[in-house]
């Protein structure tokens, strides 16, 4: 999907520059983090795991580059020309440690130039980082599909991995040092160690005050469409989440999901119909294009959805199973189980059937207002409540494997580790 011009948000508050300092000799290494006291197994095993990197002003950036703060723009060419060599490789992966340092300075060029004057002398330099697409068209002129689809499949690697928006925190049982060995740019929180999954997971307490708040997940969505926020400009306007084929007939670009995949390869592929997982989970196919963007999961009423094509076809749906041989055309008025590659839900879902939204909580009040708009009667939940609630209601679910099952209320009186 794509959307149209994108207009620059304000940044959350914990990445909101620091007032200009005087230049000072500095280290640009993960720092540890700094806890009161290491006395409980909880401070010991996140101090072990976290470290914060740190984010840089334009002076900082600069000196770790080794030029001028007017020199930038020239060092960012010499980031994406050693970028696009790196797409040009056999052993091309999204998450290799070779890439990191020019996404990262990507990133921290993006984060330290979000409040400059317009008559400061890199602000032109600064609307280039406005947007995944002002980005790609100022220095991807080659506009080649390999470049869009890899470039995308970069940043979302550092935003799952080092950026980190989300409120949960995986530590390795017996080995937290190896959990985030990079370190982490969002790592400030109150952490309650919740005993729910084989590693030790962590949430921040407000994730625990919202679920307490919500109680339980909305019943009625049977599927779950996962996307990024970069669809929603073109979703809110004509109403409906569309395939890949759709998107193109109706002139949209593609920018998230597995046709984003594709296109890292080189490919380009158009999907018959929206795909869906038949259970909340935290990721899929989707992609983060830049580093304002969010993970959106559509929470899908199968009723509704029923009865959307049953009025536009006069023929109700069933879920039939899909075979090998069977294309996704020839399977018109029907949803289709496709096994461990989701449900095909036909060619487009109506903002209409969507009950529920959502994302991480740093985005969640942005996401309330488009849903406003656009899907007033969807409950708007932030991604780590939903998989929380998820995570408790499968323990009651299965009594004989969690005899003991925890509780939100037993959540709520647990200590928390504070990282400010």
């Amino acid at each position: 999907m794509t959307e149209g011009p994108h207009q620059p948000w304000r940044l959350p508050h914990f990445l909101r520059p620091r007032p200009p300092q005087a230049i000072k000799p500095v280290e640009i290494t993960p720092a540890p983090v700094e806890l009161p006291s290491l006395q409980t197994p909880d401070e010991q095993r996140l101090h072990a795991a976290l470290t914060r990197r740190p984010l840089l002003s334009l002076a900082e950036i600069a000196q770790k580059e080794n030029v001028s703060v007017r020199q930038l723009p020239k060092a960012m060419k010499k980031h994406i020309q050693s970028i696009k060599e790196y797409m040009k490789t056999p052993s091309f992966t999204a998450a290799g440690r070779e890439i990191d340092p020019h996404i990262d300075f990507i990133f921290q060029s993006w984060q330290a130039t979000r409040n400059l004057s317009r008559f400061h002398p890199l602000y032109s330099f600064a609307q280039t980082l406005d947007s995944f697409d002002t980005f790609f068209e100022a220095y991807f002129t080659e506009n080649s599909t390999q470049h869009y689809g890899r470039l995308i499949s970069l940043i979302d690697a550092f935003v799952r991995e080092k950026f980190h928006p989300d409120k949960k925190i995986y530590v390795q049982k017996g080995h937290p040092e190896r959990s985030y060995p990079s370190g982490l740019y969002n790592i400030s929180g109150d952490w309650v160690r919740t005993d729910l999954d084989y590693d030790h997971m962590y949430v921040d307490r407000s994730i625990i005050e919202e679920a307490i708040a919500i109680g339980s997940l909305p019943q009625e969505p049977t599927f779950f469409h996962q996307s990024g926020s970069a669809i929603l400009s073109s979703v809110g306007s004509i109403g409906e989440i569309v395939s890949g084929k759709k998107a193109n007939a109706l002139g949209l670009r593609l920018q998230t999901g597995e046709s984003v995949t594709d296109a890292s390869e080189g490919k380009i592929r158009q999907l018959n119909s929206v795909y869906a997982s038949n259970y909340l989970q935290y990721s899929g196919y989707e992609r983060v294009r830049w580093f304002d963007e969010g993970h959106i999961t559509f929470g899908i009423s199968r009723q509704k959805l029923e009865d959307y094509y049953e009025q536009k076809t006069g023929v109700r749906p069933t879920m039939m199973k899909k075979e090998y041989y069977i294309h996704d055309e020839d399977l018109q008025g029907h949803f289709i189980d496709a096994g461990k590659n989701g449900t095909l839900l036909g060619p487009e879902v109506p903002l209409t059937t969507v009950n529920a939204i959502y994302t991480e909580r740093i985005y969640l009040d942005r996401i309330k207002e488009w849903a406003k708009q656009h899907a007033p009667q969807a409950q708007v939940i932030s991604i780590e409540a939903g998989t929380l609630l998820a995570m408790l209601a499968y323990q009651n679910e299965h009594p004989d494997q969690y005899p003991k099952p925890i509780t939100l209320e037993w959540l709520s009186k647990q200590p928390a580790v504070s990282i400010k």
